[in-house]
């Protein structure tokens, strides 16, 4: 029994170090402009709104990926973009994406050749940079049904910070 304990007490004072999480930068983007208010109205999205925004830049430690990945949520929708033209890595001057959304109530959809334009300042991002500016607008956000487009385009802007680890 006592030799349980040790094992035990030994055991619990083991720190197994977790892997790092690949570079990460942060922070709110904010709907600037819409075109087709009454769309955008259809899906609850105006100009004011915010989102939280993770971006992933790609390249940038072993786990980091080969593809700038951006998500952003907010309380009712969240999406995870990919570019897909005119490269399939590269956020900065993308022309199209890929994009997967959870809107409310309406679920799960996946949209490839997304119309966007994006830029981020400054590109690329390295791991000194302590924040990156995203300008972006999205064609046909948030879609509550895969055949039938929202035309309720957006444009967001927000200044992302390092993440802290």
């Amino acid at each position: 029994m006592k030799r349980a304990f040790i094992v035990a007490a030994l055991l619990t004072g083991l720190v197994v170090p977790a892997a790092a999480a690949p570079p990460t930068w942060q922070g709110d983007m904010f709907v600037t402009a819409v075109s087709n208010v009454a769309n955008c109205n259809a899906v609850n999205t105006a100009v004011g709104d915010f989102y939280r925004t993770i971006l992933r830049p790609k390249g940038l430690a072993v786990d980091s990926g080969t593809t700038d990945l951006i998500a952003f949520h907010s309380n009712r929708s969240s999406i995870w973009l990919k570019p897909t033209a005119p490269t399939t890595t590269t956020l900065n001057g993308a022309t199209a994406a890929a994009v997967n959304v959870i809107y409310g109530s309406a679920g799960f959809n996946a949209f490839t050749g997304v119309p966007i334009t994006a830029s981020l300042s400054p590109y690329p991002v390295a791991l000194a940079t302590a924040s990156v500016t995203v300008n972006m607008t999205i064609n046909n956000v948030y879609s509550k049904n895969a055949a039938t487009p929202s035309n309720c385009n957006i444009t967001i802007r927000g200044v992302l910070g390092k993440r802290l680890s």
